[in-house]
């Protein structure tokens, strides 16, 4: 018995009619009063977590280039000597 792509996927997924639905719904969510401070909160987590990772980064990269000068600095007084 051979099995056509149509037996093995679910093409709901391609209902472009249950996407609006789920889009419409979606927008009512977000004016609804109850669900709006859950939004909120969400939303500022996100942002919260995305500074955060920004600021983790920052240090970083300032580390890296404090170990970068203190380095150079190194061989500079390392080149000193030697020329002395």
């Amino acid at each position: 018995m051979r099995s056509s792509y149509k037996d093995i996927l679910d093409f709901k997924v391609f209902d472009c009619t249950a996407k609006e639905e789920k889009i419409t719904q979606f927008k009512m969510l977000m004016k609804d009063p109850e669900v709006q401070p859950f939004f909120r909160n969400y939303i500022e987590n996100i942002i919260a977590t995305s500074e955060l990772n920004i600021l983790k980064r920052l240090t970083a990269l300032e580390k890296l280039l404090e170990a970068v000068l203190k380095f150079k600095s190194i061989l500079q007084l390392d080149n000193k000597y030697v020329l002395c």
